[in-house]
């Protein structure tokens, strides 16, 4: 149940305070680059890292993985990358509507 506050819920609510933010501080953008900007930083943060961890798990030796530590590791990663897409979708759908609504 948490990883899926941590993994949605959370990163909804930072995509709505900031997309609220810079269509107050930046009127004159498009609400387009508003929605964007506002649903990629957490989204790009995790995946990232989920490209590290799967990227360190392939290229480590099979001598220091252990037994299947590392093919857990890169199916985690993968799963989270997943779930961090959903939720990018979520986010940018959750920011066009409240940018949408909101008066200019």
């Amino acid at each position: 149940m948490l990883e899926v506050l941590i993994l949605s819920v959370v990163p909804i609510a930072v995509a709505l305070v900031f997309c609220f933010v810079l269509i107050r501080v930046r009127p004159a953008w498009a609400r387009w680059r508003a929605v964007l900007l506002a649903a990629l930083p957490v989204r790009t943060l995790l995946l990232g890292f989920c490209v590290f961890v799967f990227t360190d798990a392939a290229t480590t030796p099979q001598q220091h993985c252990g037994t299947d530590a590392c093919g857990m590791a890169m199916v985690a990663a993968m799963f989270i990358g997943a779930a961090a897409l959903c939720s990018l979708l979520l986010s940018l759908m959750a920011a066009a509507v409240l940018a949408w609504r909101l008066p200019r």
